[in-house]
C-alpha cells in the first residue's frame, strides 16, 4: 500500500519569495519542515503490513512485490522532496547573489539622495546589508551540506529496507 506523504507528514514549501530567502530564520524553518519526510522514513517503510523489521534487515510479513512497490513509492516521495529543497536553495542563492550585486552597483547621486530618511524611514531598512547577504550565502552553503547528510541517512534507511536499490543516491537522483 502506497502512502501519500503530502497529506500527513510532508509540508509544502511555501511560495518562494524574496522575504523567505532573505530571512534566515524563515529559510531554516522552511527547510526543517520540508525535511519531515526524511525524519519519518522508517515509519513510512515499516507501515501497516510489516510486522517486524529484523536485525538482519529482512522483512517478515510482507511480500517482495509489496516491498518493492513501497520502496518505489517512498523513493519517489523522497526525490520529490529533495528536488523541492534543491530548487529552494538554488532560488534563494540566486536572490541573495542578486542582492549582493545590487548592493555593489553604484547609485546615481540623484537616486541616492532622492528621499531623505526622515521622510521615508523605511527606505533604508528595505536595503539588505552586505554582511547579511554574506551570512545568508554562508547559511545556504551550510544547508546544502546538511542536505547531503540528510540524504545519506535517508538513503541508508531506504536501501536497508530495499535491497534492489542502488547503493548511492547520487547515482539515482540526477
Amino acid at each position: 500500500m502506497g502512502h501519500n506523504l503530502s497529506n500527513s507528514t510532508q509540508k509544502e514549501i511555501p511560495a518562494l519569495t524574496r522575504r523567505l530567502c532573505l530571512d534566515l530564520k524563515e529559510l531554516k524553518n522552511t527547510l526543517r519542515v520540508a525535511r519531515n519526510i526524511d525524519d519519518s522514513i522508517r515509519i513510512l517503510l515499516n507501515s501497516s503490513n510489516v510486522r517486524e523489521y529484523s536485525r538482519s534487515k529482512e522483512l517478515i510479513g510482507i511480500s517482495e512485490e509489496e516491498r518493492d512497490k513501497r520502496c518505489l513509492d517512498v523513493q519517489q516521495q523522497l526525490f520529490a522532496s529533495w528536488l523541492s529543497r534543491t530548487q529552494l536553495l538554488d532560488t534563494c542563492e540566486h536572490i541573495v547573489q542578486s542582492e549582493a550585486v545590487h548592493q555593489r552597483t553604484p547609485k546615481p547621486v540623484a537616486e541616492a539622495s532622492a528621499t531623505p530618511e526622515r521622510l521615508d524611514p523605511y527606505a533604508k531598512s528595505q536595503a539588505v546589508d552586505e554582511s547579511v547577504t554574506t551570512a545568508l550565502l554562508s547559511v545556504i552553503a551550510n544547508e546544502r551540506q546538511v542536505e547531503n547528510i540528510v540524504r545519506d541517512r535517508s538513503w541508508e534507511e531506504l536501501t536497508a529496507f530495499c535491497p534492489n536499490l542502488q547503493q548511492d543516491w547520487r547515482d539515482v537522483f540526477r
